[in-house]
């Protein structure tokens, strides 16, 4: 779930919470017995959150308590066994669902984070760095993905997307696939979308969760093609723009979540 990581938990823990953790999805951690209590102690063991959303989970409990955060650089690890589309949707949706209900919890903390932070860095068990160059990618079924969803999801991305993104995304929908790109900043503000209406509209939230994956896909496709050509430091350089977008689109998010009105239609199935 590496462009995962870069295209959505990375930016948004770093923009949302202040931790600059560059893999705050990662699987491997260190925790202090204090930390470890109160991650027992917390009511989440039954839910969603202990299936598939446990790692962005943690780091969000570690970022916003009062606990010392460390990274280490380990590098690349070895993808594992292949996923069925259901499974990558089922991840996505519980995952994204986890980083999402954080605001409504931590809603106090978040709206008055201060800018974001370093978190210092072990390098000591750290590879060498490889010199490669990052190879194309067909993101053909990407940008199919977009165009399906764009059919699937059209009228519920209505109820959640400021009419602004909507057209973008519908214009980007149309595109031939040789001339398809995904503004950062328009990623950014449908993030914020998403996390406004997930925990503010009446829709399921587990339906506006998984109605976001095609549009990921669709990022996806604009972020392969950013780093087509590119080094490691490039890619690197490419996912701190995008983090940045975040951090700038913050009072967005605050506006939208101040100023969200629910909606009533008698007439559409829920």
């Amino acid at each position: 779930h590496g462009a995962l990581n870069d295209l959505l938990f990375y930016p948004f823990t770093r923009a949302i919470w202040g931790a600059g953790l560059q893999h705050p999805a990662a699987g491997d951690y260190a925790l202090s017995p204090q930390l470890a209590r109160t991650a027992l102690e917390k009511d989440v063991w039954e839910t969603e959150v202990a299936r598939r959303g446990f790692d962005i989970w943690l780091s969000t409990l570690a970022a916003t308590g009062p606990w010392k955060v460390w990274q280490a650089a380990l590098g690349v690890t070895r993808p594992g066994r292949a996923e069925t589309v259901t499974s990558r949707i089922t991840f996505f949706k519980e995952a994204v669902g986890t980083l999402f209900r954080q605001l409504h919890l931590q809603e106090g903390r978040w709206q008055n984070t201060a800018r974001p932070q370093s978190v210092p860095t072990f390098t000591r068990y750290a590879p060498p760095p490889a010199i490669r160059i990052i190879p194309s990618n067909d993101c053909t079924g990407y940008i199919e993905g977009l165009a399906l969803g764009w059919m699937e999801y059209r009228h519920l991305w209505t109820r959640v997307m400021f009419p602004e993104n909507l057209a973008a995304i519908e214009y980007l929908a149309a595109l031939p696939i040789e001339n398809f790109y995904f503004p950062p900043d328009l990623w950014a503000r449908i993030i914020y979308d998403f996390a406004v209406v997930y925990n503010k509209g009446e829709r399921d939230p587990d339906a506006v969760a998984a109605s976001l994956y095609p549009l990921y896909l669709g990022r996806l496709a604009g972020f392969w093609a950013e780093v087509d050509g590119l080094t490691a430091v490039g890619r690197a350089g490419t996912v701190a723009a995008q983090a940045v977008e975040f951090e700038e689109l913050v009072p967005y998010l605050k506006y939208r979540w101040q100023h969200y009105l629910p909606w009533i239609d008698s007439n559409e199935k829920r």
